[in-house]
């Protein structure tokens, strides 16, 4: 049983690795693809539901639930290599990007309908939807996320040569690590291989590129987006709103790991 249920919030942000299991795949990658998504990303955000089901019989009250990011903006959807451009029905590395953010798009929709119709049947507890993805739009176009000002996060932006709509100023970015996210990389590989990533060793726990890896931001990254967080579960009078500025946390998140400063 959950002690203090009214004074405990649950994060949930997982699905992705659903889509990027069947993007390990050609078959299944082409497959995902080509076919009408609807009922796979439904099965997925079905198993998001029934945890939280899950969650609110052990008592658990308030959730905030995150978007699936947009895999169509990411590093994975142009380096995977993984779709059948024989045999499937699109013939561009663009109609492929362009066609995983429409799934991200259903998935977010079909989620987000869930948990409305959720909160509308349970009265006990509440579930907040909060879409992670026009932060990211806005990380790529130099944009305040709180204001839409101009706004330099002092980001080390790794431009790929595809553009994408919305995106102004910079292209899908590069990870900073390119090996296999689905292992942890290895000092060794500096000896046998440093084209493997994109700075020097010395520099990788300091890395301010948006993604780390394929799929995944860095730690750079997500220090910025939990200010949204915190300014998001603020505006819905859960916690206090931050009282530093987004200037201020942006310096904090630069900072080295034993100067930085704890904003209260």
């Amino acid at each position: 049983m959950i002690q203090s249920p009214e004074e405990t919030l649950y994060i949930i942000w997982i699905g992705g690795n659903d889509y990027l299991e069947s993007m390990n795949s050609q078959k299944e990658f082409t497959k995902l693809i080509d076919n009408d998504s609807y009922q796979f990303s439904e099965n997925i955000v079905n198993n998001i539901m029934n945890s939280i089901t899950k969650l609110q019989k052990s008592s658990a009250k308030n959730f905030l639930v995150m978007s699936l990011p947009d895999i169509g903006m990411t590093p994975e959807a142009i380096l995977n290599n993984n779709y059948n451009f024989t045999s499937g029905k699109f013939k561009k590395k663009e109609d492929i990007y362009y066609r995983l953010s429409e799934i991200s798009q259903i998935h977010n929709s079909i989620l987000k309908q869930k948990i409305e119709a959720l909160n509308a049947y349970s009265q006990r507890s509440h579930i907040y939807y909060f879409d992670i993805n026009p932060l990211l739009l806005k990380f790529i176009n130099q944009k305040n996320f709180i204001d839409d000002t101009p706004f330099n996060y002092n980001l080390t932006y790794i431009n790929s040569n595809f553009s994408f709509q919305g995106f102004e100023k910079n292209t899908i970015q590069m990870p900073c690590y390119k090996g296999d996210f689905k292992r942890n990389p290895i000092w060794g590989q500096f000896k046998s291989n440093k084209n493997l990533f994109c700075i020097e060793k010395k520099d990788l726990n300091f890395t301010k590129s948006l993604f780390w890896d394929s799929v995944h931001p860095t730690s750079y990254t997500h220090c910025l987006l939990s200010y949204a967080v915190h300014m998001h579960l603020g505006n819905l009078n859960l916690i206090n709103k931050p009282k530093h500025s987004l200037f201020d946390h942006r310096n904090f998140c630069e900072a080295g790991f034993y100067e930085r400063k704890v904003y209260n």
